[in-house]
């Protein structure tokens, strides 16, 4: 099965780019000229079979290279230390969440007092 077989229902990149008039189907500039629609240049995100100088994480990489898809030029490598940086802060939040479930303070317990029968 080649790339466009396995890859049919969903193009494998998502990029940005400049869509003009000329870039739609007929359906489509027939739509913007039933509606009066003025449609210049936009930037629009789309899925396509083709990217270039977009940026791929290696694992997703790795994929599209093992289910078909064909890399032609690699314009450089970046390596980085995948480090889960966000943990002391998701740390940090989940503390003080148990804390306060842990510790009434006196202002809640006045809010709380009047439908409580103490």
């Amino acid at each position: 099965m080649n790339e466009r077989e396995y890859f049919k229902n969903f193009a494998p990149i998502i990029k940005h780019t400049i869509i003009e008039y000329k870039d739609v189907g007929e359906f489509m500039q027939r739509m913007i000229d039933d509606t009066g629609m003025n449609m210049g240049k936009r930037d629009c995100v789309i899925d396509s079979y083709y990217g270039e100088g977009i940026t791929i994480i290696d694992e997703y990489f790795v994929w599209l290279i093992e289910h078909g898809a064909v890399c032609t030029h690699i314009e450089k490598f970046v390596r980085y230390a995948k480090l889960p940086i966000f943990k002391s802060f998701v740390n940090e939040i989940t503390e003080r969440r148990i804390e306060g479930d842990r510790d009434i303070s006196t202002e809640m317990l006045l809010i709380l007092q009047p439908s409580i029968n103490i």
